[in-house]
């Protein structure tokens, strides 16, 4: 393995990654790489081996050497060459443990795979909770390989020989040891021998796995009908996961000392034997063929502390397991099949699987995906409308495993089934996903929770998780974004700043009426906050919301679109809901045309009332009016450059600090434009009573506007003020619109008692 050779391999192979769908993740633990030695992974693709040792190149500057499987190397004459050159070996390679050994002697690490093949079923212990894996060599379950125990252990023992002769000043058996294994000094060799040899267990999790056609398995069904039924669930399976978005997470588990010492009693066992050694594959004798009345003190040692070891890595192995949402829904209906229970209601189902994730949160198990790391992309689960969970449950329902009824989803009893090892990736998603699962207890624990909760859970306890969920998609975001431009960040020194927040009103005198409060364009809820204390002061709960794209950069507000930003107004409505009998929404300027959308859009039972204050279907500045003509011509650019800022950002005049972005994103104020011209449309369809604010210099929206939006709300009890001398921003400080805002809500929560 040459430099020059594996930094082209490298290249190669990145170049690759590039071009596919897959999208490799380090989910965690590079810190440790640095001290292992042997690396054990879980193993349920080919393409693992070279995508694993590219992983590991990245980070320790040199390829490891891999143990591959030996169907690898009789595919192609140059792609056998390939991988030999990237430090690839076969699993059939004549004493494969004695040149790993020397390997790991002369500074290299080692890859190695100790299921010993691909466990497509993803099961690794028995129902008696022994470690079994299946093979598909040998058609049954087995314990997994030894191999990387017994190199570790040999090598500690061939170091305690080392140090032995260090201390008896045998400088001559020590040169023979550097001559015969190729290294290049005695310090080289002693370095090692004070090394003790650690193994770091790895774990790879994909999300999504899919069973549907790909080009690869039509291709081969079409040309080669005969093909091995195999070859075609492998190309189903791994074409899909190359070719469809996909996330390979890795993360990598601690350091684990093979061992640390010998005892005096082995010591002396092992005495003849390291005083006679002379080749360095005589340490490896763990099978039973290698047993002799000379070496059968090593055996058993070798044995004995080699099952201990295989168990000891393999659980860190499956314990660093990446939860997805899929892990999640496998387990529940796997545990209802259990309990005999093949029915279940929508909503009671919706509620377990997301109590559970609050309680995997609370746990603080740091190994998720982000299909239950992020909240917004399980957001809308307790409707089931969350994306990733709704093509789960559409992919199930296609391969006859639940059925989802008008009211309830009926699991069918296909699922008792025990499915074929070489069929259970492409039947049975279901199986598959839950075993992957199973080593991890606190999951199961969670769900089994979840589901015996799920129906006496009160709506209060749903909106505080809801809040929760609020403000770990704030936490996230502001975490990624604002260390990338923190100049334009005006929470950038704290994040807690621009939260959305509750303000629960307490005591005899709190009423039932909630009320959610809206900031607006390039702000966050520091701009309203104010007005939030005196409603909150007034007696009502406040619910404080925080925009998406908003309270970060604007390069984050860049991404997001108005359809976010109405549904970070549902969910704080959401809440308010859970905590209230009433709601009533209090929007500032954008935050206002927000308020107005979402309950022209949707039916909120809830919603006593909105407050608008200062919100636009036209503004003055006109530039506004270029966007349909310049956002085209930005999106022919954006194909060929790299914009610069000047294109992408527009300055903000006066921006308040602390409060609003000094840019607005281009792309921002066109989804504020057609926010505005959305709006009129839906105006009629708003029947609670709204009170519309406008200041009297308002220097940024028309004056028409409130007069416009009075005439579209048809069927709403409309009340409109004109605030004398008041500007746009008369939502910070304003005695009278404060008031009048105050006088509505109180008005509402008595017409709602």
């Amino acid at each position: 393995m040459t430099k020059r050779f594996c930094d082209k391999a490298a290249r190669a192979v990145g170049w690759i990654l590039k071009r596919v769908a897959l999208s490799v993740k380090h989910a965690g633990g590079t810190e440790n790489l640095q001290h292992g030695d042997i690396f054990v992974f879980n193993h349920f693709t080919r393409f693992e081996t070279i995508v694993i040792s590219w992983v590991l190149y990245r980070h320790l500057g040199h390829f490891v050497r891999a143990i591959g499987d030996k169907s690898l190397f009789r595919v192609h004459r140059q792609f056998s060459k390939l991988l030999r050159a990237v430090g690839v070996v076969p699993n059939n390679m004549d004493d494969l443990l004695t040149f790993m050994a020397a390997e790991i002697m002369r500074g290299s690490k080692v890859l190695i795979f100790p299921e010993g093949g691909l466990v497509k079923d993803r099961k690794v212990r028995d129902d008696k909770g022994r470690l079994q894996v299946y093979s598909g060599h040998s058609q049954k379950h087995r314990r997994p390989h030894r191999g990387a125990a017994v190199l570790a252990l040999a090598l500690d023992i061939f170091k305690h020989h080392l140090r032995t002769l260090e201390a008896k000043g045998d400088m001559s058996t020590l040169l023979q040891w550097c001559h015969a294994l190729h290294i290049p000094s005695m310090t080289d060799l002693l370095v090692q021998a004070h090394k003790p040899t650690t193994i770091v267990p790895g774990n790879i999790t994909y999300f999504p796995i899919r069973s549907a056609d790909n080009w690869l398995s039509r291709l081969l069904a079409k040309f080669l009908p005969e093909a091995p039924h195999q070859a075609l669930e492998e190309l189903t399976i791994e074409g899909n996961i190359l070719f469809e978005a996909t996330d390979m997470d890795i993360n990598f588990g601690s350091p684990i000392t093979a061992m640390p010492t010998l005892t005096p009693s082995e010591q002396k066992q092992l005495k003849t034997i390291l005083d006679n050694l002379t080749d360095l594959k005589d340490l490896f004798v763990h099978k039973a063929e290698h047993v002799t009345p000379h070496n059968k003190a090593l055996v058993n040692l070798l044995n004995t502390r080699s099952e201990a070891m295989v168990e000891t890595y393999a659980t860190a192995i499956y314990a660093h397991t990446t939860l997805n949402i899929n892990h999640l829904v496998s387990t529940a209906i796997q545990y209802l099949i259990q309990q005999k229970r093949y029915e279940i209601p929508h909503s009671l189902f919706h509620r377990a699987l997301y109590l559970a994730i609050k309680k995997v949160h609370a746990a603080g198990y740091v190994h998720l995906h982000d299909s239950l790391h992020r909240p917004w992309f399980y957001h809308g689960l307790l409707d089931g409308e969350a994306p990733h969970f709704k093509t789960f449950i559409k992919a199930c329902t296609k391969l006859h495993l639940l059925k989802k009824a008008t009211d309830t989803y009926r699991f069918s009893h296909r699922l008792d089934d025990t499915f074929e090892e070489q069929d259970i990736r492409l039947e049975n998603p279901i199986a598959m996903h839950a075993n992957e699962a199973a080593p991890i207890p606190q999951l199961h624990k969670f769900v089994k929770e979840g589901l015996a909760e799920a129906a006496s859970v009160t709506n209060a306890e749903l909106a505080y998780h809801l809040l929760d969920d609020m403000q770990r998609a704030h936490r996230l975001r502001h975490q990624f974004w604002v260390h990338r431009r923190p100049e334009w960040a005006p929470t950038a020194n704290d994040p807690t700043r621009a939260m959305p927040y509750l303000l629960e009103a307490k005591g005899r005198k709190a009423s039932k009426t909630a009320v959610v409060v809206v900031h607006g364009f390039t702000a966050n809820p520091l701009e309203t906050r104010t007005l939030a204390g005196k409603i909150n002061a007034a007696g009502h709960t406040v619910v404080g919301v925080c925009l998406f794209g908003h309270g970060t950069t604007p390069q984050d507000l860049e991404r997001r679109n108005r359809h976010e930003w109405v549904q970070g107004v549902m969910q704080g409505y959401r809440v308010a809901a859970g905590l209230a009998d009433k709601v009533v929404l209090v929007g500032f300027s954008t935050g206002g045309v927000l308020t107005l959308t979402l309950a022209g859009d949707h039916p909120l039972p809830h919603l006593a009332g909105i407050a608008s204050i200062s919100s636009p279907l036209r503004v003055k500045d006109k530039a506004i009016h270029l966007l349909p003509i310049l956002m085209p011509v930005l999106g022919i650019l954006k194909r060929f450059f790299s914009l610069p800022d000047t294109l992408r950002f527009y300055p903000t005049l006066e921006p308040k600090e602390g409060v609003n972005y000094p840019v607005k994103p281009v792309t921002s104020l066109n989804e504020l434009r057609l926010l505005m011209k959305e709006l009129p449309a839906k105006l009629s369809n708003i029947n609670v009573p709204v009170l519309l604010l406008q200041g009297e210099k308002d220097e940024v929206v028309e004056p028409s506007s409130v007069e416009d939006l009075q005439k579209g709300l048809v069927k709403a009890a409309c009340e409109k003020h004109i605030i004398p001398g008041a500007q746009h921003d008369m939502v910070y400080d304003n005695a009278d619109a404060h008031t009048r805002v105050l006088a509505f809500i109180q008005k509402m929560s008595e017409t709602a008692k």
